[in-house]
């Protein structure tokens, strides 16, 4: 039971960082490849503060909601200028320079060792640890991010990101300040990425750079298109697929055998040549052979096949 829990708990947690992308992707048009950096920011800095600091959750959060905020904004103000693949670009260098910070800052970070024994959240004066303890808990929280991106849909200001992501040249003929915009949407983005990042820190208990690769970014894209962009139900549909459905796969054991069984449905199918079939003769009697030898002379019989020369005895 506490495997499924705990596929449940990845689910909402990656539902989370699909909306906080899908403000961007989705409402905006801004494609970002640096959201797992910011989602590492968020994680770093509630396990820091909860770790040596002795802070409580609530103030864990609210650290690495400020932090990643700051960080969101105020790093990409000069990457928003641009547009396209070149915002692409840029937003995929600042993911690199964060990765490595988080592999070469030992002091900070921990490195490659990563930061263990991360404490568990105490709420209402029981320390959480198992997944179903955390399951409440991170269902609200993806509950409240599912109902700040709805708001934010249908709001005037959700409107304006959809005239940007349509038509910046228009949003800009209408008064419309778009960079301003474009910092307000990533900051936001950020601050929604960073509560998921509290959440998988004090879930997990420990965290290492290895968790906020690039990869993890093209993961986060694929989740948010696969979904839908600016369908935030999509983002729930994208998560269960692409995080739900591989621990499935993993817990039943089943993934060599079902890719083996498709490779050999696949394969073009080849009958083997048919070996032809022997025969038994006896060879005839020899002339002169009486009815009475012929009885008592044990019979010999030889297998011959259809290929091959003269029966031999």
């Amino acid at each position: 039971m506490d495997f499924w829990l705990h596929v449940v708990n990845m689910i909402l947690l990656f539902s989370i960082l699909g909306v906080s992308l899908n403000l961007l992707l989705g409402y905006s048009g801004l494609v970002s490849m640096a959201h797992a950096a910011f989602f590492g920011v968020g994680a770093y800095a509630a396990a820091l503060t909860a770790r040596h600091l002795g802070w409580p959750f609530p103030l864990t959060l609210l650290a690495a909601v400020v932090i990643t905020t700051i960080l969101a904004g105020g790093v990409t103000f000069p990457a928003l200028r641009v547009r396209g693949e070149y915002l692409i670009l840029l937003t995929l260098a600042l993911q690199m320079v964060l990765y490595e910070l988080m592999l070469s800052w030992t002091d900070l970070t921990e490195g490659r060792t990563g930061i263990s024994a991360i404490p568990r959240p105490t709420l209402f004066g029981r320390t959480l640890v198992t997944p179903a303890q955390f399951l409440p808990l991170i269902a609200a929280c993806a509950a409240a991010v599912f109902a700040v991106g709805y708001r934010i849909g249908e709001s005037p200001y959700g409107r304006i990101l959809k005239a940007m992501r349509d038509d910046e040249r228009a949003a800009l003929a209408i008064g419309k300040s778009v960079l301003r915009y474009k910092v307000a949407v990533f900051s936001l983005s950020g601050a929604l990425a960073a509560v998921a990042a509290a959440l998988f820190a004090h879930y997990q208990a420990f965290i290492n750079p290895f968790s906020f690769t690039l990869d993890r970014s093209i993961f986060l894209v694929a989740l948010v298109v696969l979904g839908g962009t600016a369908n935030l139900a999509g983002t729930l549909v994208g998560a269960t697929l692409f995080v739900g459905l591989p621990e499935v796969l993993r817990f039943l054991q089943a993934r060599q055998e079902i890719v083996d069984a498709i490779r050999d449905f696949a394969a073009p199918r080849r009958r083997a040549p048919r070996s032809p079939r022997s025969r038994r003769r006896c060879p005839s009697p020899r002339p002169g052979t009486t009815t009475a030898a012929r009885c008592s002379a044990p019979r010999v019989c030889t297998r011959a096949s259809a290929a091959s020369g003269p029966p031999t005895i």
